[in-house]
């Protein structure tokens, strides 16, 4: 009798230890060192928290359940050229502590996709108490109603790496605020600072690149926002919180249906742009550039040109200030060779719009004349507008 419930127990034992867990695996390893880290190998099983730690993969891992950072843990993960893909319905990364995302192979070939069937952040969800720090790899082919690629009410820094090919379930027959931020929703107090990388290849109704909301923030020092769709306004970027633009670029965006290809201001948002430039976006309607409802402020050496409106009766190569926009400028700010369909046009200033120098003009280097071109508007009674207020030397 005794040996027959020894074996029964022996048999159990065996196999519970056959039995699939849902921990990480991990390994020691001494050889994988960058950033002044050592990191210890990651495989299979990865569905569950994921304690503090440095981590690298060495293959492909398809994850059923999403992976949390708790608040507290801080975890470095080099994918090494290889992914972490969702198999089943729900986003990649619960980030509550903080993740830093690093890519050491050559080409960068390692990214966070699949993520799905959530109503905000597919591939990457930033909590309030969240930091996300992003060196290398991409957060790619992830989708949700809102920040297909990565929703963040926290803190989220892009060093490098690019957020591309995400989408925001965007409808060319929708017509309601939804679907916004096809790689970045930057939701209210939430922070995004990019110094490096791309946003590239996203698509949403609002927002195909980034969409920012009420008191979220976007502070771009350098890097691309490049290539994105928005069906309504705001290519590269729809702002209704606040987008600072030191540097950097925001080219080649879309907006098909409406306008603002490269960015959309909503009336409750504020963009000032320092430096860097907006160029070869398109808007179908209206806006090639920049679509602007709220406050817009051009300093320094910021530039936009090249941009274009696809209707033969659009308005706006460049800029289309309507309704509550403005436009305040100082330094050496160019605008220029923007087009409606083939005829220049730079700034089109509906009725009663403006635009009010705030500072002493200075001609732009290499420039031996004004590089801003004004459009008007004029109501139906043919009334004069005014074109700029302030002082303005050049």
């Amino acid at each position: 009798m005794g040996k027959k419930i020894f074996s029964t127990i022996l048999a159990l034992c065996m196999l519970l230890l056959l039995l699939p867990t849902a921990s990480f695996s991990v390994e020691e390893v001494s050889e994988h060192t960058h950033d002044q880290l050592t990191f210890v190998k990651l495989s299979g099983g990865v569905n569950d928290l994921l304690s503090s730690g440095n981590y690298y993969l060495t293959e492909d891992i398809s994850i059923n359940n999403t992976i949390t950072i708790p608040n507290g843990n801080v975890v470095n993960l080099c994918l090494n050229g290889y992914s972490i893909n969702m198999t089943g319905i729900g986003r990649v990364f619960n980030v509550n502590g903080t993740l830093n995302l690093y890519d050491c192979s050559p080409n960068q070939t390692g990214n966070i996709s699949g993520g799905n069937g959530v109503d905000y952040g597919g591939g990457v969800n930033v909590s309030e108490s969240g930091i996300f720090n992003i060196y290398g790899g991409s957060i790619k082919n992830n989708s949700a109603q809102s920040g297909g690629g990565v929703y963040t009410k926290g803190t989220f820094t892009m060093n490098g790496g690019s957020i591309s090919e995400n989408t925001a379930k965007a409808n060319s027959g929708a017509t309601t605020w939804g679907n916004n931020g096809g790689g970045v929703y930057i939701a209210a107090r939430g922070t995004f600072n990019m110094s490096n990388g791309s946003i590239s290849g996203n698509l949403a109704n609002w927002g195909g690149g980034s969409y920012i909301q009420g008191s979220g923030t976007f502070i771009l020092s350098n890097g691309n926002i490049s290539n994105n769709t928005a069906i309504w306004v705001g290519g590269g970027a729809y702002i209704e919180g606040m987008f600072t633009m030191n540097a950097g670029s925001i080219n080649n965006n879309i907006a098909k249906d409406f306008g603002g290809g490269g960015v959309g201001i909503h009336p409750i948002g504020n963009f000032i742009m320092s430096g860097g430039d907006i160029s070869n976006n398109i808007g179908e309607q209206y806006a090639g550039a920049v679509y602007v409802e709220g406050p817009f402020t051009m300093t320094g050496n910021a530039s936009i040109s090249n941009n274009s409106v696809n209707s033969v009766n659009g308005n706006g190569g460049g800029l289309y200030l309507v309704n509550n926009g403005t436009l305040q400028i100082n330094g050496s700010p160019v605008i220029n060779n923007n087009m409606v369909d083939s005829t220049t046009s730079n700034v089109h200033l509906c009725f009663g719009r403006a635009i009010t120098v705030i500072g002493e003009l200075s001609l732009p280097i290499n420039a031996d004349s004004p590089q801003i071109g004004v459009t008007i508007k004029k109501n139906r009674t043919n009334t004069e507008s005014t074109i700029t207020t302030g002082y303005s030397t050049y």
